[in-house]
C-alpha cells in the first residue's frame, strides 16, 4: 500500500491514531459511513443473495488451495524477485511470473501485444536550497517541503510572524501579506489539524502570501523516515492535489532558533514551541526567506499485466480486479520482500482468475467480462493504475466497478494487540452509482466462512488514508464504484521483515474465498 501520496504529516498522524485504536466498529454499510448512528439491517438481503450463488461455485471457493497460495507467495517474495521495485529486473521477473500464470489459466490477452500493458513514468531528481536569514540549507538538511514542487523560486521574501496562538486568533490582525511568507504555529501541524490548516492557507493565499513556514520536532521524525527511504526513487505524480505554488516549509527547531536569533523577543525550544514577550503578537521578522527548487527527469517504462475472462453478455459492463505486485526492492544488499504488501494480493488475484475459470468450465461463466490487472508502480504513486485509467482495455463508461486487493494474510497491529478474533478483513466501499457493492460483499460472506467485516477505514482519521492510498483511487476519481479488501498495517509494513514465513495462510485462504464470492456476485448481479 502506498505510503507517499499523502503529506508526511498526515501519514505520521494517521499512524499514531492507528496505534491508539478506533472506537468500536459496526458492520459496513452500503457506501461510505463515517457516523455512529443506527445502521440498516441488510442481513436478510445478504442471505437471500447468498442463496443465488450456485452450489458449484461455493464448492470451488471451499476448495481454495492454501498450499498453492503459499507456494506462489514464496515465489513472488523470493530473493530472486529482488523486492519487485517498479522498473527493475525484479519487477520484470514478477511480471513474467504473473503473465505465465495467466497463460496457464488461458485468460485472453487484452491486445495484440499480449498480456503486457507498458506504462511510462517520469523519474524525478530534485535539488533545492532553503535560505533563512544568513543560513542556507540543502534539500533535506533540516527541512521539508510540501508539496514537492518541480520548480520554485522565492527570493528574499519577508517573513510575517503570525503569533503562537494555535487557535489561529491572529487572522484578523495580520498585516499586508503580498509576496510574504507567514510563520504559523507548529502545533497545528503536529496535531494533524489539516482541514483547519487548509482553510487558513486559502485565506493567506487570497491575501497574497506566497509560503507558509512552521517548526516542530515532528520535522525531525519525518526527516528520519525520509533518510531511511532515501534509496527509493521519486516519480512525477498526477494525483497530488495540493495547489502548486504555495509551499509549506517545515524546519527543525534548531534552524528556527537560528532564524530567531536576531529577534530578542522570541525564542524556540527543542519541541518547536515559540515563546517570549512578543510570542502572541504579530509582526514582520528582520530576516528573510529564499527558496529555490529545480528538477530533472528521465523516462522509465514498466509493465502492467492484464488478463481478460470474457463474460456471457457482450453488452454488459465489466469488472476490473486490481492488485499491485511492486514493492520497495533492494537497499544495497538489504531485501524488502513485500510478502504482505503486496505479494499476498497478487497471489489472491491469480487464484481468483483460476477459480473463475473453474466456474466457467463447470458451466457457470460470469455474465460480465472480468479484467484481471496486476499493476505496477503503486508504491511510487499509483502509477500503474493511473495509466490503466488513462488507457483502459475496456471503456471506463462500461466499467461497472473495481475490486482492489491490497495486503492480505497478516493480522494488523490493532487486532494483534487488542482483539482475540483475527478472522476479519477491512472493507472499504465507495458506491456513488448505487450498484449495491456492499450487499454483494455481505452476500458472499453469508455463503460460508463469515469473516468479520470491519469498516474501520470508513471513519476519520483513517478514511482519507485508505481512499487515496491504493489502486482504487484513480478509478474513484473517475466516479467508478469500488470495493477494497485489506488486513491493515502490521509491524513489518515496508520493512525487510515483511517475509512470506509470517503470513497466516489460513487467514489468507479465507479472505481469498470471500473475495472470490464477492467477485462472483459483482460479475453476475443485475443491471448493466
Amino acid at each position: 500500500m502506498l505510503r507517499f501520496l499523502l503529506p508526511p504529516i498526515f501519514v505520521a498522524s494517521a499512524a499514531a491514531a492507528q496505534q491508539a485504536g478506533p472506537p468500536a466498529v459496526a458492520s459496513p454499510t452500503s457506501g461510505r459511513s463515517v457516523g455512529r448512528g443506527a445502521q440498516p439491517d441488510l442481513s436478510a438481503v445478504a442471505s437471500a443473495k447468498a442463496d443465488t450463488i450456485p452450489d458449484a461455485v461455493v464448492a470451488i471457493a471451499r476448495s481454495t488451495p492454501a498450499a498453492e497460495l503459499r507456494r506462489q507467495l514464496f515465489a513472488l517474495a523470493a530473493p530472486g524477485m529482488e523486492g519487485r521495485r517498479m522498473a527493475t529486473r525484479g519487477d520484470s521477473a514478477a511480471a513474467r511470473y504473473v503473465a505465465t500464470r495467466f497463460t496457464e489459466l488461458r485468460l485472453a490477452p487484452p491486445s495484440h501485444r499480449g498480456y503486457y500493458q507498458p506504462i511510462s513514468a517520469r523519474r524525478r531528481t530534485r535539488t533545492a536550497t532553503l535560505t533563512l536569514g544568513s543560513h542556507s540549507y540543502a534539500f533535506g538538511e533540516g527541512w521539508i517541503l510540501h508539496p514537492r514542487s518541480d520548480s520554485m523560486q522565492l527570493r528574499n521574501v519577508a517573513i510575517v510572524y503570525a503569533g503562537a496562538d494555535s487557535a489561529f486568533g491572529f487572522m484578523n490582525r495580520l498585516p499586508d501579506l503580498h509576496e510574504k511568507a507567514v510563520l504559523l504555529p507548529g502545533a497545528a501541524f503536529r496535531s494533524g489539524r489539516f482541514e483547519a490548516i487548509a482553510r487558513i492557507e486559502k485565506t493567506l493565499r487570497d491575501r497574497g502570501a506566497v509560503a507558509v513556514l512552521w517548526t516542530d520536532n515532528l520535522v525531525t521524525r519525518i526527516l528520519g523516515r525520509r533518510q531511511a527511504n532515501a534509496f527509493l526513487p521519486e516519480y512525477e505524480n498526477s494525483l497530488d492535489e495540493v495547489p502548486a505554488g504555495f509551499p509549506e516549509i517545515g524546519v527543525v527547531p534548531g534552524q528556527m532558533s537560528a532564524l530567531l536569533a536576531g529577534e530578542s523577543s522570541l525564542s524556540v525550544d527543542s519541541v518547536g514551541t515559540i515563546s517570549g514577550p512578543q510570542s502572541l503578537e504579530t509582526f514582520t521578522l528582520q530576516s528573510t526567506l529564499s527558496l529555490e527548487v529545480k528538477s530533472a527527469y528521465t523516462t522509465e517504462t514498466a509493465p502492467n499485466v492484464l488478463g481478460v475472462l470474457r463474460g456471457t453478455d457482450p453488452d454488459a459492463s465489466c469488472i476490473v480486479v486490481t492488485a499491485h505486485r511492486d514493492h520497495d526492492g533492494l537497499n544495497g544488499k538489504t531485501l524488502y520482500p513485500g510478502a504482505v504488501d503486496n505479494a499476498s494480493g497478487t497471489v489472491a488475484l491469480i487464484q481468483l482468475a483460476n477459480m473463475m475459470q473453474q466456474a466457467a468450465r463447470a458451466g457457470h461463466r460470469p455474465r460480465r467480462t472480468i479484467v484481471f490487472a496486476s499493476v505496477t508502480g503503486e508504491e511510487r504513486g499509483l502509477l500503474g493504475s493511473s495509466w490503466y485509467v488513462s488507457q483502459p482495455v475496456m471503456p471506463l463508461e462500461k466499467t461497472r466497478a473495481v475490486l482492489n486487493i491490497d495486503m492480505l494474510g497478516r493480522v494488523d497491529s490493532f487486532y494483534k494487540n487488542r482483539r482475540a478474533d483475527s478472522n476479519y478483513t477491512y472493507v472499504l466501499v465507495e458506491d456513488s452509482a448505487g450498484v449495491g457493492l456492499m450487499n454483494e460483499v455481505r452476500a458472499a460472506n453469508a455463503a460460508f466462512n463469515a469473516l468479520h467485516l470491519d469498516d474501520r477505514y470508513t471513519r476519520p482519521p483513517y478514511y482519507q488514508r485508505a481512499l487515496r492510498g491504493s489502486d482504487h483511487y484513480p478509478f474513484f476519481r473517475k466516479k467508478i464504484p469500488f470495493v477494497c479488501f485489506s488486513t491493515g498495517f502490521n509491524e513489518d509494513y515496508h520493512q525487510p521483515t515483511d517475509t512470506p514465513g509470517k503470513i497466516n495462510y489460513v487467514l489468507l485462504t479465507q479472505q481469498t474465498q470471500l473475495i472470490f464470492l464477492t467477485l462472483w456476485n459483482m460479475a453476475n448481479s443485475e443491471g448493466r
